[in-house]
């Protein structure tokens, strides 16, 4: 083992071009939202493809108003994985409709569409249910594109055609993938749904400290979404101040405090322009982490040939964003993932779980929820652990990760 080494998860590839745009606006004098985040919300559209993008203070802001703007009404049940943040399921309480939790993948941890499939048709295939609760009706769901991996949209797309659902995106891990469609074209966030919400939190792919962002491809949504994010007022202080504009200002629907300014947005602009750069090194790392720790006992990683067929081909791996590096130590891995993960760290390797399946929360049990309800998720969860991965992970830091892992794991 080489000397000890201190491997953080995350650290910002941030250089001039993010200072000198944060000088920018310092120099502007306008701090709040304005100019830079008008611009952040042009750049981010053209390079996701999409018509619209509303800019947020946070990704769980915009989730909110994605599902806000989206039809759901309260009382209204919304599918969402139980393998997920807590902003998920929080927006949908947010607009007052039910989170229903549905079981996931165990090997990609996306939403498990079978399962989806079979309450859709009949709801007493739930697992609350079937202990004799009764569902909301169901009108939305909310995929995650969990890591990075975009979830079969087409699938989902014919779901709400055929069932009348609302469908937004949970698309906080997946800035810049896709996912290829039947036809072998590139399906990207937003695409095939009614909103796609996205998160430039700290530790994205692309960052802002805080921010978050909705696409769309509505117009008249893209208007409601920027009158919503700055307390439905008829126009933006930006707009109030410009020289000549009428002070006159109206409220016309309840809104929020959810705006981006323009002081984080500078930070997160010129990464968009270097997006495929910082996504192809994030790429590396990933195919490096598959390289180096093949073959380790007990241990199943996110690109290896199981993961790859579950994903539906190496075609889907091309997509694939790479937000996070997430591994499943099996039951017949040499140690446990805790006692993994304080290995880790005494080796000076930063690594944390991504997550706790919802239903094992005290929040979900109380609407319910019951261990054993989602058996793929709770046995994935058992042995789940993400590794350091970041555009600026450098080779020798790298190869000390998975040469402590291989270590602990193999002895």
């Amino acid at each position: 083992m080489t000397a000890k080494m201190e491997v953080p998860f995350f650290r910002a590839d941030l250089g001039q071009a993010e200072k000198d745009e944060v000088l920018r606006v310092i120099d502007s004098g306008w701090l709040t939202t304005g100019r830079a985040c008008a611009e952040l919300e042009e750049a981010v559209a053209a390079y996701m493809g999409r018509e619209f993008a509303v800019g947020t203070n946070n990704g769980t802001a915009a989730l909110h108003l994605a599902l806000l703007t989206s039809g759901i009404q309260p009382g209204h049940g919304v599918l969402i994985p139980t393998h997920t943040f807590a902003a998920t399921a929080e927006a949908v309480l947010y607009v007052g409709a039910v989170p229903v939790l549905c079981e996931v993948d165990p090997i990609t941890l996306n939403l498990d569409l079978e399962f989806v499939k079979a309450v859709i048709h009949d709801p007493g295939n739930h697992p609350l249910a079937r202990r004799g609760g009764k569902l909301p009706p169901i009108t939305g769901m909310v995929p995650v594109h969990y890591a990075g991996l975009m979830l079969d949209m087409e699938r989902v797309d014919h779901f709400a055609d055929h069932h009348y659902q609302a469908v937004v995106e949970d698309a906080a891990h997946v800035f810049g993938g896709y996912r290829l469609g039947k036809e072998g074209q590139k399906i990207t966030p937003g695409q095939l749904s009614g909103a796609a919400a996205l998160s430039f939190y700290a530790t994205k792919n692309v960052t802002s400290g805080e921010g978050g962002m909705v696409l769309s491809e509505d117009e008249e949504r893209a208007e409601r979404l920027r009158r919503l994010r700055l307390h439905g007022l008829s126009k933006g202080a930006y707009k109030r101040f410009e020289r000549g504009a009428s002070w006159r200002v109206d409220i016309e629907e309840l809104g929020f405090k959810y705006n981006l300014p323009d002081v984080n947005a500078a930070l997160a602009l010129p990464q968009v322009a270097r997006a495929d750069e910082l996504w192809a090194r994030r790429r590396a790392v990933a195919e490096a982490y598959a390289e180096l720790l093949a073959g380790v006992p007990g241990l199943h990683l996110p690109n290896d040939a199981e993961a790859v067929e579950a994903m539906g081909g190496a075609g889907q791996l091309a997509g694939h964003s790479w937000h996070l590096y997430a591994v499943r130590l099996g039951a017949d891995a040499r140690v446990s993932r805790d006692e993994c993960l304080a290995q880790m760290a005494e080796r000076g390797v930063t690594c944390l779980v991504h997550w706790q399946p919802l239903h094992l929360h005290p929040l979900y049990a109380q609407m319910g929820y019951e261990t054993g309800d989602f058996p793929a998720a709770e046995a994935s969860f058992e042995g789940l652990m993400s590794l350091p991965l970041f555009a600026g992970l450098r080779p020798e830091e790298i190869e000390y990760v998975a040469a402590s892992l291989r270590e602990i794991l193999q002895g």
